[in-house]
């Protein structure tokens, strides 16, 4: 699945060390953290069909200041913005990160990057 092999891929590749979930993390998380959550998936139904899927991902890069996070986003950004290829046994033929702005969680006193990642990819096998 696109969610398993893009939270490894981040988890391995960044500040988090194993820190990236998708959809929900534990209140009581270590900063920093980045959570996926899947906001869109689309295949392509055209004759024949290319055998691709669209999948959208909100991604929230959680940090201790708004620097940190940023940091945090920046990231992830390098690591993913215009990959193609293998990515934990998901064929990825383009991810892009657009819409980048920031938050700030005032009851657990953390704050984020929001970054909206769009991956098209061959059908998960």
């Amino acid at each position: 699945m696109i969610e398993t092999a893009v939270i490894r891929y981040v988890s391995e590749a960044t500040s988090v060390q194993g820190r990236a979930y998708i959809s929900t993390a534990s209140s009581d998380a270590p900063l920093p953290f980045v959570l996926f959550q899947l906001t869109g998936r689309d295949e392509d139904h055209l004759k024949g069909g290319t055998g691709l899927i669209y999948s959208e991902f909100q991604v929230d890069c959680y940090g201790a200041t708004s620097l940190k996070a940023a940091q945090l986003a920046d990231q992830v950004k390098r690591l993913i913005n215009n990959f193609e290829g293998d990515m934990h046994g998901v064929y990825v033929t383009l991810a892009r990160i657009e819409n980048e702005y920031d938050g700030e969680e005032k009851q657990s006193a953390s704050f984020l990057r929001t970054l909206t990642l769009y991956i098209n990819h061959r059908v998960d096998s």
